[in-house]
């Protein structure tokens, strides 16, 4: 099963609804109040962008990884 279709299996087809997401290039990081750098989820990252207002900022955003757009 690929992430995505898992995504929106779990998440109870939530996903479907979404206009695009961006699967994250690598691990985003943690850091504690004081500032240090905690450790990193053990699960890829992925945002989720609801509306086409949310889904251009967030193919306009800067961070790497693969973006997929839902027609």
């Amino acid at each position: 099963m690929s992430y995505l279709s898992y995504l929106t299996h779990e998440q109870g087809n939530r996903a479907s609804w979404a206009n695009a997401v961006l699967f994250v290039k690598g691990r985003i990081k943690f850091y504690h109040v004081s500032g240090i750098q905690g450790g990193t989820p053990s699960a890829p990252s992925v945002f989720i962008a609801y509306g086409k207002e949310n889904a251009e900022a967030l193919k306009n955003s800067g961070i790497e990884g693969k973006y997929l757009e839902f027609k």
